[in-house]
């Protein structure tokens, strides 16, 4: 049976001039039962429930019309939204994350990126650390050059005793702080990898550090430190080889490949350019041999 909308919505606005909020909302109900996809009177109500202090009843109301702007393609109007009901209910994880999401969709990159730290923080709080990560993660992958929030999922890997991530953020997080020149930052950071894990990785990035650093010595002093670790890792032999080359010393390059396990093929530049220059130096027969 039709309903008199014009007449139901005239005594819905007299309830809510006169403060007779719950009242209004009645009425206003009635209207989105004869029209259930009428987003502009979720939002309505939505905005009386908060009126009448009944949060989760204005949260629901709100995530119904954020998700029809949303699936009508209106993203802009679904954030307007969602938005709002974060600001009713900042605790709640899932407003945050459509909310999140649709600033992704319209590349408010920065606001998603605060809404990913701001409950990455209420759940690190809450001793939630898994989730705290999951939140750490997708700001570092919103903005993977600030190495701030690197080093805190990092941590928050360290905390959950995933020691292998952890390890893998800080060195590339080491190698980064070395290439901007900031070389203290890039070591401590860097001897925090080493405390958790002793694969070659960490001593390769130890290396690049040094090279950064034009200290070929120390380069070379790391490599043969992480042989003593990883005997015979062909990652870490054609490392010290390349560095031997550079520091004029093509007979270490030489025996650093000649330990390497079946020699890959792309390993031969290197041997080549070790021959080349033994044979500068006169030395050629000693380095085929």
């Amino acid at each position: 049976m039709a309903i008199d909308r014009t007449k139901i919505q005239k005594q819905a606005e007299s309830f809510v001039a006169s403060g007779r909020i719950d009242r209004a909302i009645d009425e206003f109900l009635k209207l989105l039962d004869d029209k259930p996809n009428d987003l502009l009177m979720m939002n309505r109500i939505g905005d009386l429930y908060l009126q009448g202090g009944k949060t989760k009843d204005a949260i629901d109301m709100f995530k119904r019309a954020g998700i029809g702007y949303e699936r009508d393609g209106f993203v802009p109007k679904a954030a307007a939204v969602f938005k709002k009901a974060r600001r009713a209910a900042p605790d709640d994880a899932d407003v945050a994350a459509r909310l999140a999401d649709l600033y992704r969709q319209t590349n408010m990159i920065k606001d998603a990126i605060q809404i990913h730290i701001e409950m990455a923080e209420q759940f690190t709080k809450k001793g939630l650390l898994k989730r705290a990560l999951e939140e750490f993660a997708q700001v570092v992958e919103l903005d993977p050059k600030n190495l701030k929030n690197k080093v805190k999922l990092a941590d928050l890997y360290n905390k959950e005793g995933m020691k292998d991530r952890a390890a893998a953020i800080y060195l590339e997080v080491a190698e980064a702080l070395a290439i901007e020149q900031m070389h203290s930052e890039a070591n401590q950071i860097l001897e925090r990898a080493k405390t958790m894990i002793t694969t070659p990785q960490v001593f390769l990035t130890q290396s690049r550090l040094c090279v950064i650093q034009k200290d070929l010595a120390g380069a070379a002093a790391h490599l043969r430190e992480g042989l003593a670790a990883n005997p015979r890792s062909a990652e870490i032999l054609e490392a010290l080889a390349e560095v031997e080359i550079q520091s004029k010393n093509p007979a270490k390059a030489l025996e650093a490949l000649s330990q390497v396990p079946q020699l890959p093929e792309k390993s031969m530049a290197l041997c080549e350019r070790a021959l080349r220059e033994m044979a500068k130096l006169g030395q050629a027969d000693e380095g085929l041999k």
